[in-house]
């Protein structure tokens, strides 16, 4: 049942029954009362006189706009980031080689999405027997180093490390180890 546009009355006009139906009674049973059915409906503008029922999301769930949906708006996940420690075996403080090393973020993890455009990495490099001079650096697939770490002369401590990393080339990111022997803990506890 559509809205009906009530019509102009001037004084004298008769108001009859036929005009109650469609002008009172039909368009309130048109409008927002009729069309909430359940606990959380919530009603938006679908065009001109139009009122649409936008049913109650999921906890959790941010309401956005969306022009493809009847009411303009839809409810979606929430875009902050995901925050957990996800790690991976060959990443847990093991002794990495001297080496570019690739890692596509969802066999890193399976949790990380392929949609992740940027993620939050941290972790330790312990340089020792490397020698001064050395570093790691982490960055997007053929990018420039988001995240760096030196090592420090005559430190009996592994060296913390933490930063953004913008997602290269499908969902990967590289780590330069330059130093051989040196091992790493990365961890990745966000992504946008």
């Amino acid at each position: 049942m559509a809205y009906s546009a009530v019509p102009t009355v001037a004084t004298g006009d008769l108001w009859t029954a036929a005009n109650h139906n469609t002008y009172i009674r039909d368009n309130f049973s048109a409008g927002v009362p009729h069309i909430f059915s359940a606990k959380g409906d919530m009603v938006a503008a679908g065009g001109s006189q139009d009122a649409k029922k936008v049913a109650v999301g999921s906890v959790g769930q941010v309401l956005t706009p969306d022009s493809g949906e009847d009411a303009g708006i839809k409810w979606m996940d929430n875009l902050n980031p995901k925050i957990t420690a996800l790690t991976n075996s060959s990443w847990d403080g093991d002794a990495k080689a001297e080496a570019t090393h690739t890692i596509t973020l969802n066999s890193f993890n399976a949790a990380i999405p392929n949609t992740a455009k940027l993620v939050f990495v941290t972790g330790w490099v312990d340089f020792i027997g490397v020698g001064s001079g050395y570093y790691l650096q982490i960055k997007p697939y053929g990018g420039t180093p988001a995240v760096y770490c030196r090592s420090v002369p005559d430190t009996a401590y592994p060296v913390g490390f933490s930063g953004m990393v913008p997602v290269g080339d499908s969902g990967r990111i590289q780590v330069d180890c330059i130093g051989s022997g040196m091992t790493v803990y990365l961890a990745i506890v966000g992504w946008f």
